[in-house]
């Protein structure tokens, strides 16, 4: 692992603890100390819950000792911060320009779209494809599961985003068009499932499945926090409870399952590094 990636880690930790504060601590508090008003205190949370999950991922791989074991997380963060850029200069009028957290924000959002990338280009050479000492492979089964629930995420990530006018008029809480197009970026990270559907290892889905893990569990305690904004009158209040909830479920089960076959599972031979 590249000494950059361990600094950038270091310095994202940090800025994510800066959003869990501001967002899933004080919710009803972003016109002082945000980068633009939220109204919505369930929208607050959520990504309040994805920034605490972003924070795990990255303190994972602040002490990762081998690459594949947090490389799956990398590509959707490009993705992410390349979509809160694009959200930033599509509703520039919308922030709060002379405030410090938008400058910071700023800055953020302008250079995490080249460093993420970098980061996993110069790491890439010392992948693996071979399966770690008590690692194990996820079944099929589970696999396809994985990669349908990353394909949704990746779908809600596309509607939120390219259609903020007509995503707010069925989400279950109030939207505006920037924040339908960050909490499109935030849907993105299901681009890990397909990643991860793909390779297989447990290994390499331990650290983004806890991560997800956390943020499921997180967004929840903000829908109770929250319930009063939500409108029990749309369908789709019922659809997003139960993807929430399922999702959270099954990433447990998933993780319970795979810790104890990957115990289980005898060390594979010793094996050169794949080039």
């Amino acid at each position: 692992m590249f000494l950059l990636t361990r600094l950038t880690a270091t310095v994202v930790i940090i800025i994510l603890c800066f959003g869990v504060v501001s967002l899933l601590v004080f919710p009803t508090r972003t016109d002082g100390l945000w980068s633009w008003e939220i109204r919505a205190q369930m929208t607050s949370m959520l990504l309040g819950s994805g920034y605490a999950a972003g924070a795990y991922f990255f303190l994972r791989v602040l002490f990762a000792r081998r690459w594949h074991t947090v490389q799956i997380g990398f590509l959707p963060i490009a993705g992410f911060t390349v979509l809160m850029e694009t959200a930033t200069i599509l509703h520039w009028d919308v922030f709060f320009h002379g405030r410090f957290a938008f400058q910071f924000w700023l800055v953020i959002y302008s250079t995490m779209p080249f460093v993420v990338p970098l980061v996993w280009y110069l790491n890439q050479r010392t992948a693996t494809a071979e399966l770690d000492e008590r690692d194990a492979l996820i079944p099929r089964t589970a696999r396809a599961i994985i990669a349908s629930w990353g394909g949704g995420m990746i779908l809600m990530s596309a509607f939120l985003f390219l259609l903020p006018g007509q995503a707010a008029r069925i989400w279950p809480w109030p939207l505006t068009p920037l924040t339908s197009r960050v909490l499109g970026a935030w849907f993105f990270w299901g681009m890990f499932a397909l990643l991860l559907a793909r390779d297989g290892r447990w290994s390499s889905g331990r650290a983004v499945t806890q991560a997800t893990i956390i943020g499921t569990v997180l967004a929840l305690i903000g829908v109770v926090r929250a319930w009063d904004e939500f409108d029990t009158g749309r369908p789709f209040t019922y659809v997003f409870l139960t993807f929430l909830g399922l999702a959270l479920v099954f990433f447990i089960v998933l993780h319970v399952v795979m810790d104890r076959l990957a115990q289980e599972a005898p060390a594979p031979p010793a094996t050169a590094p794949a080039r």
